[in-house]
């Protein structure tokens, strides 16, 4: 998964701000919800992000799972990321 092409991502201290300058959006991730996105980012399965956070904060892997495919459906809604895998398809359609 990526970033959708029209958001940049700002730090803001331990968070990360994403803007999507199309719509004038921002949603802000705080600590944790800014280390799975970079997980996820940097290449992680959501599997192996989980389970990063689980070793880095105090979460278990349960609600470290429950809270990334939360995270994950909210970003795809604010159309904020989108599956590389959708947007190779459409690339290679054109």
């Amino acid at each position: 998964m990526e970033l959708a092409p029209n958001v940049i991502v700002k730090a803001v201290e331990a968070d990360l701000v994403l803007l999507d300058l199309s719509g004038g959006t921002y949603f802000k991730l705080n600590e944790t919800g800014a280390f799975l996105l970079e997980r996820i980012r940097s290449g992680d399965t959501p599997g192996e992000a989980a389970a990063a956070l689980t070793r880095h904060f105090d979460v278990g892997l349960e609600a470290a799972t429950r809270d990334l495919d939360k995270l994950l459906k909210t970003l795809q809604q604010k159309r904020l990321l989108c599956d590389n895998t959708q947007t190779k398809k459409e690339t290679n359609n054109e």
